[in-house]
């Protein structure tokens, strides 16, 4: 096993070894997504120290977990609103940020299928009133 510290090589290996996620861009720096939501990107905002990432996590989840590894894991004010918990890169052994991401795709995840029920094309095309009904565009006559 190497010994090397947890960067964001260790964080892209870990990542694309999940069968969903594929990795995109998001204002120019890399991201890791599992049908369009994130899962990890680094912290480009001023707020954030430098050599963070960015990782979900449920906001009632985050403060039992900064606590248990302060050194490691923190949140500014610009993120508080969302569930993620910044991750200081240099601190954060690797199987803890193993242990991190891997929760994180659990955790995209499980907010993809509470909020994103799936509609059949059927039901769309029978007039179904759930409100997930598309815009559809007239054909345009030649």
């Amino acid at each position: 096993m190497s010994t090397r510290n947890a960067d964001f090589e260790l964080v892209r290996e870990v990542l694309l070894g999940h069968p969903t996620v594929r990795e995109g861009t998001i204002h120019g720096a890399p991201s890791f997504k599992s049908r369009g939501r994130i899962i990890a990107c680094p912290a480009i905002h001023k707020s954030a120290e430098p050599d963070s990432l960015v990782v979900s996590l449920d906001k009632q989840q985050r403060a039992a977990r900064i606590a248990s590894d302060p050194v490691s894991l923190y949140v500014v004010d610009h993120y508080a609103a969302y569930d993620v918990v910044l991750v200081r890169l240099s601190r954060i052994g690797r199987k803890s940020l193993r242990e991190l991401l891997d929760g994180a795709v659990d955790f995209v995840g499980s907010k993809l299928v509470v909020n994103r029920p799936r509609v059949s094309r059927a039901s769309v095309k029978e007039g179904s009133t759930t409100g997930q009904e598309r815009a559809r565009k007239p054909k345009r006559r030649q």
